[in-house]
């Protein structure tokens, strides 16, 4: 019985650890390869994160605590994360047949385990729950996300923090599996026969930076951003025109010595914009450095540097390690509470006497 819970457990852990992008990738050119059309790209490269970075910044106990779950998945699902060679998550933006922005999403993961293997054992745990279908010659899996997560009484469990009704899962080779949506997954498998690529500027500002642990591309599609604001700021014409404007965002955070590196780049349309957006994030980090009372966060924002390059606003920092740690190890401070006001107690009031004496009765 323990043995079906862990199988259960870890077909979850597929779908859950996949979809929400929580594993974590390599970025190296061989992570760009036949990558399907896409508008944002994000990688996070595993090896250096848990053997360079976590030791230096998480405190003992949680250090031992994330070591000790690494191994106790590896001994009841048979995974182990240090396997994973590298994981690209994409993002393509379409409308939906309302005309909204709909994203989708499509998360590959490669490494040195048994893809077929490990979708056998998901399929074995979800004892018919699931429909298939051929795509080429890969077979298409797509699990009900509601079937997955409902528990005995029939309510919908599910922890993921993006709530979607289905998502397929492939193995695209021995070692490779991609989850997402069906159509997006189509597009991923006619991307490894070279249909439909990835556009080339786009892998090239997700490789500006070859040595990061983490980073993010996008190209933002016209009027992507304009759409997400808020109500209150949609009718403002110049931030309209600002955010508009925006046609890249490139950020990277990668390791140099022991200091951690920021790279925050945001292509516009012109140097004047670039100028204009660079003005106020120094206007607005000036204001927030000298409010805040916390010192790690006073430090990490001394170490900003907000510049113009041609028709770039580009954000820079080296953050040393130990205050990235005290950063990760500290916590938060309760907010001072305001002493309560002192109140009065009323004295209960003594009824004045009339003066008059109590009339004895014959």
């Amino acid at each position: 019985m323990k043995k079906v819970a862990c199988i259960r457990f870890f077909a979850c852990i597929i779908a859950a650890v996949v979809l929400c992008a929580s594993t974590f990738a390599q970025t190296s050119s061989s992570a760009f390869s036949n990558l399907p059309e896409s508008d944002a790209i994000a990688y996070f490269n595993l090896r250096r994160i848990l053997s360079d970075v976590l030791p230096r910044v998480l405190p003992e106990k949680q250090l031992a605590e994330m070591k000790a779950g690494i191994d106790k998945l590896k001994q009841s699902a048979g995974v182990d994360l240090y396997n994973i060679d590298n994981a690209v998550l994409t993002m393509r933006v379409g409308k939906s047949a309302s005309g909204s922005m709909a994203p989708e999403f499509l998360f590959i993961v490669r490494g040195s385990f048994n893809a077929d293997a490990l979708l056998s054992l998901m399929r074995i745990a979800l004892k018919g729950k699931y429909q298939e279908e051929k795509y080429g010659s890969k077979t298409l899996t797509t699990l009900n996300m509601g079937e997955m997560f409902k528990s005995s009484d029939g309510k919908d469990n599910n922890p993921l923090p993006v709530k979607v009704s289905e998502v397929t899962v492939t193995a695209l080779d021995g070692g490779t599996i991609a989850v997402g949506s069906l159509s997006y997954l189509k597009a991923g498998i006619d991307a490894q026969s070279g249909q439909g690529g990835i556009k080339p500027e786009l892998t090239a500002l997700a490789t500006r930076d070859p040595n990061s642990l983490f980073s993010i591309a996008a190209i933002i599609p016209p009027g992507l951003l304009s759409g997400l604001l808020p109500k209150e700021m949609s009718g403002n014409d110049e931030m309209n025109k600002l955010i508009s404007g925006i046609d890249q965002v490139y950020l990277s955070v990668g390791m140099e010595s022991t200091d951690l590196t920021l790279l925050l780049t945001i292509r516009t349309g012109s140097e004047e914009h670039a100028r204009t957006l660079t003005g106020l994030a120094q206007m607005g980090l000036h204001s927030l450095g000298g409010s805040t009372k916390d010192k790690n966060l006073k430090g990490l924002m001394e170490a900003l540097q907000i510049t113009t390059q041609g028709n770039e606003a580009q954000l820079r920092a080296r953050i040393p390690q130990t205050v990235a740690a005290e950063l990760v190890n500290s916590k938060p401070q309760p907010a001072a509470s305001t002493p309560a006001k002192a109140t009065t107690k009323k004295k209960p009031t003594q009824r004045r006497a009339t003066g008059k004496r109590p009339v004895k009765k014959p």
